[in-house]
C-alpha cells in the first residue's frame, strides 16, 4: 500500500497511514515523485529469508530493485513481516502501469 506519509506509534506499535493512493500523476516524462511510503504486511513469512523490494514498470521491466532487511523484533510473530518503507526519488521514465513487488529472490510474493 502507498502513502504520503506514514508512522508507528512506540507505544501500541500501531501503523498510521495518511493519504492513501494508487496512482502517481505527471505533467511530463521523465518524472521523478519526491516522496511516498509503502507499507507491508505478509503473513506466513520465515524470518531469516531474503527479501527485497521491486519497483517494476508493468509487464516485467525492474526499474530497480533493493534489499529488504527484515528486523526480528522480541514479542512478534516469527511468521510475520509488517514495515513502513520510505521511498524518495521515484523515477518513472515514461507513462505507463509501476507496481512495487516484494521479492523471495526472484518469487514475487506481493505487488
Amino acid at each position: 500500500m502507498l502513502c504520503d506519509y506514514a508512522s508507528r506509534d512506540d507505544e501500541t506499535k500501531k501503523a498510521s497511514l495518511a493519504g492513501v493512493f494508487d496512482r502517481i500523476w505527471a505533467v511530463g516524462f521523465p518524472a521523478v515523485h519526491g516522496q511516498c511510503y509503502l507499507y507491508v504486511n505478509l503473513a506466513q513469512y520465515a524470518q531469516g529469508q531474503d527479501l527485497s523490494i521491486a519497483f517494476v514498470k508493468q509487464p516485467a521491466l525492474v526499474v530497480f530493485q533493493a534489499p529488504f532487511p527484515v528486523p526480528q523484533v522480541p514479542g512478534e510473530r516469527p511468521d510475520k513481516v509488517e514495515a513502513l518503507v520510505r521511498v524518495a526519488g521515484l523515477p518513472l521514465a515514461a507513462p505507463g502501469e509501476y507496481a512495487f513487488q516484494v521479492r523471495l529472490g526472484q518469487e514475487v510474493l506481493s505487488e
